[in-house]
């Protein structure tokens, strides 16, 4: 019993010693502290563009991320685009912001939905005759700058006999903004755009006067 108490009492002693005279690295590596997981943020305000897109921007405001869930909010507007797509949905005459959520999948991966809504202005209110939901996922290449492809989904709010594409229904009939359970859309259109964040600008530096 004595003589195990001995080897233990000379272990621990021959331990400490070695910690003493060779450092931490030897029992830690020489990364010690470990370096933090660097991850990027979406957080702040971004402007997108699309080549396949001249003429258009979108500028977006992402939200703080929820570290329990890593969710955040998102409010887009799309600047300079034809939502009548050429005269194919004919009855658009104003529309909303892109209202969404993000979710954070990976470290430099988020995926979002985004939904939007197209109204043709009747008295005493608008109708929103149309709405589209946007899949994308987001890929942050460096802190400012993100490449976002996804698809864009439309779905008719409204019942449109004799449309172009068809004899189309509500597929909103609850009127919860939302497509009713098994709709499908209409018409699907890909998108990819690059996004760079909005940082500060310099201002305009006025001439001395002579």
């Amino acid at each position: 019993m004595n003589g195990n108490r001995k080897i233990v009492v000379v272990s621990t002693v021959g331990i400490v010693a070695l910690v003493l005279t060779t450092g931490w690295s030897v029992l830690a590596g020489d990364a010690w502290p470990p370096e933090p997981w660097q991850v990027n943020t979406m957080e702040g305000v971004w402007s997108v563009v699309d080549n396949a897109a001249p003429g258009e921007f979108t500028i977006v405001v992402l939200g703080a991320e929820d570290p329990r869930t890593g969710t955040s909010s998102a409010l887009l507007d799309t600047i300079g685009h034809d939502w009548t797509g050429n005269g194919l949905f004919a009855d658009i005459e104003s529309h909303t912001p892109w209202y969404g959520t993000r979710v954070r999948t990976g470290k430099d991966i988020v995926q979002g939905t985004s939904v939007i809504y197209f109204m043709k202005d009747t008295k005493p209110r608008p109708t929103v005759t149309w709405f589209a939901v946007y899949n994308e996922t987001c890929t942050l290449t460096d802190p400012d700058t993100a490449e976002a492809s996804g698809m864009l989904s439309i779905y008719s709010a409204v019942e449109h006999p004799g449309h172009k594409l068809g004899n189309l229904p509500n597929q909103d009939k609850n009127k919860d903004g939302l497509p009713d359970a098994g709709e499908k859309p209409i018409l699907c259109i890909p998108r990819h755009g690059i996004a760079h964040r909005i940082g500060l600008l310099p201002p305009c530096e006025l001439a001395p006067k002579p």
